[in-house]
């Protein structure tokens, strides 16, 4: 018995929710946040900071610094230093920071794909070039197809490449030997590898990521490591992450840049809801590990017991599955508005996440098992109805 809520139906609809921007009546399984209520620590605390009615500027605090070290140690055996670290808006301001210190306009970055669609507009918005080296996918699954990395790291024109450990949409534990392969290609060609490892705390029960900067001595050297909490324990709107860099040439540099584009203040709640997270939230994120697997179980057995025509991705990591829909429909964008017209329900088109996505869709099982339930029916009927 869960000493947490995960079963409680929130109304989002007409709110400010961008999820939920959607034509009333469409059950939106796509936009990554939780229907979940956060961690009862963190809202207690921001309740009580909101009580005191001052809301002045704020900086980050010795004990902010102390929760990101204390977690990573003791949960991945990680040694963080506080020089290291500097607090930044969100991840995605990271990525953008990351394009614009570590990229000249007109360069290749490259994005190993499919992956997280905001890659490509960090990269694309700053006038760079993506450069997308998809992975290999057999029998067995998905697989980093080194040959080309290395062909497009060795080109003059490459010296960054965003990374998503775990990976997003497809779910995939990196081993650690695969992630140190890849730092030491950067270092042989002289490109940065932005890790971004917002997910990593979401993993199936049992297991752990790797954290970039275990993999090999290789990787401190080349990588700038951008995480949060605000992924794992549901705390998106709160705007908070950290920029981890261990090479002092590197770290500087994108600590100029976070200054230059005005993403390094914290406002009043992002550094004390990260605090409290990261210091007082492990028993609810271990129970909302526990929720999330057996949802994705229940959809991965769902589709493949009653959804023929369509196939789940059995993923390790994230509350996100990557549904191969391709033997309905090859466009994934045609696919999508159907299912949101016919069967109300609205998911993510792979298309959206570069080469290796076309005939792909993206599924969000971080709801209460009844609302997913109702999700994977709608979705049955849809794709019933596209045949």
């Amino acid at each position: 018995m869960s000493n947490f809520d995960f079963e409680t139906i929130f109304v989002r609809e007409n709110s400010d929710s961008l999820k939920y921007d959607v034509p009333l009546g469409v059950l939106p399984l796509s936009i990554a946040d939780m229907d979940f209520a956060t961690c009862p620590a963190v809202l207690e605390a921001v309740k009580k900071r909101a009580s005191e009615g001052i809301f002045g500027y704020v900086e980050p605090k010795d004990s902010w610094y102390q929760s990101y070290i204390s977690f990573f140690r003791r949960r991945h055996s990680l040694e963080i230093q506080r020089e290291d670290m500097t607090f930044i808006t969100g991840v995605v301001p990271a990525l953008s920071c990351s394009v614009r210190c570590f990229s000249k306009v007109g360069d290749h970055v490259v994005a190993i794909t499919p992956v997280y669609n905001i890659f490509f507009h960090s990269i694309e918005n700053n006038g760079r070039k993506t450069l997308m080296v998809p992975l290999l996918k057999n029998e067995e699954g998905y697989a980093l197809d080194f040959k080309k990395i290395e062909e497009a790291f060795a080109l003059p024109s490459t010296s960054l490449c965003l990374f998503c450990n775990p990976q997003n949409p497809i779910g995939i534990i990196w081993k650690k030997e695969d992630l140190a392969r890849l730092a030491r290609l950067a270092k042989k060609y002289g490109v940065t590898i932005l890790s971004d490892e917002i997910h990593g705390e979401i993993v199936e029960p049992g297991q752990s990521y790797c954290p970039f900067f275990s993999s090999c001595p290789e990787a401190e050297e080349v990588g700038v490591m951008a995480t949060s909490p605000t992924k794992c324990f549901n705390l998106a709107g709160i705007q908070t992450a950290c920029v981890v860099v261990k090479n002092p040439l590197l770290r500087e540099k994108i600590r100029i840049q976070i200054n230059q584009d005005e993403v390094g203040e914290p406002n009043v709640f992002s550094c004390l809801a990260a605090e409290v997270a990261w210091n007082q939230g492990e028993a609810w994120l271990e129970e909302a590990k526990k929720v999330l697997f057996s949802n994705r179980r229940l959809a991965e057995n769902y589709i493949e017991e009653n959804i023929p025509g369509i196939k789940p991705i059995r993923g390790e990591a994230t509350y996100l599955l990557w549904i191969d829909a391709s033997k309905v429909c090859k466009d994934s964008e045609i696919l999508c508005e159907f299912l949101q017209k016919d069967a109300r329900v609205a998911l993510n088109p792979g298309s959206e996440y570069g080469l290796g996505g076309e005939g792909y869709l993206r599924m969000n099982l971080a709801y209460p098992k009844k609302v997913l339930l109702e999700g994977l029916k709608r979705l049955k009927i849809g794709i019933e109805h596209f045949k």
